[in-house]
């Protein structure tokens, strides 16, 4: 069974560094990102619709060859993670979709997204507003399994300690989670949500 490793995060969660530690792990796996299209295809970083097409036909393709896939951009809004999850699952070969949340609170995002100095196109007002529309993931509805990871410093690298897993059974313990790590982030979409989740 293939993995396809969905990455979510505001800008300067750390979702790329996340990715390089993968492939540092798994080299075999391919790597898309939105951003590395959009300098790829530079006719088209103004088309969103047409970049992510582009990147969902070229992880469907790495899918049915049999390879693993790291999926990275932002990927805030369900209803498109529903779109590519569904897309993976009717895909002939057995995937298995895991989206890698990885948030640690919106301070926590603009300050390390004010460190990289090769950015200069995500400010801290672009964040802010990308936060109001973070829906979070649901097992079951745009994934097969939620995926936490713990990165930490080494002097000039970064290293997976460990990683937390939520099944399809295990929505109401990932809610416990993120209502520790940012209580804010349930209620912003929560009329929504309580009809498919368990929220109390």
């Amino acid at each position: 069974m293939n993995n396809l490793f969905v990455l979510m995060g505001l800008p300067g969660a750390g979702k790329s560094t996340f990715a390089k530690i993968l492939l540092n792990i798994k080299s075999d796996i391919n790597y898309l990102s939105s951003d590395e299209l959009r300098k790829q295809f530079w006719e088209y970083k103004d088309n969103h619709k047409k970049i992510f097409n582009i990147m969902h036909e070229k992880t469907l393709e790495y899918l049915q060859n049999g390879r693993d896939v790291i999926y990275d951009s932002t990927n805030l809004e369900r209803k498109y993670r529903i779109e590519l999850y569904q897309k993976a699952k009717e895909n002939s070969t057995p995937t298995k979709v895991v989206i890698v949340f990885i948030h640690n609170g919106l301070e926590k995002a603009i300050e390390q997204s004010k460190q990289r100095k090769n950015r200069t196109d995500v400010n801290e007002q672009l964040i802010r507003d990308m936060y109001r529309t973070v829906q979070v993931p649901i097992a079951g509805i745009d994934c097969d399994i939620i995926m936490i990871p713990t990165i930490q410093k080494k002097t000039e690298t970064f290293e997976l300690q460990n990683s937390t897993f939520y099944g399809i059974n295990e929505n109401d313990k990932f809610c416990n989670f993120i209502n520790q790590v940012d209580s804010k982030l349930l209620q912003i979409h929560l009329e929504e949500d309580k009809s498919r989740w368990a929220i109390k």
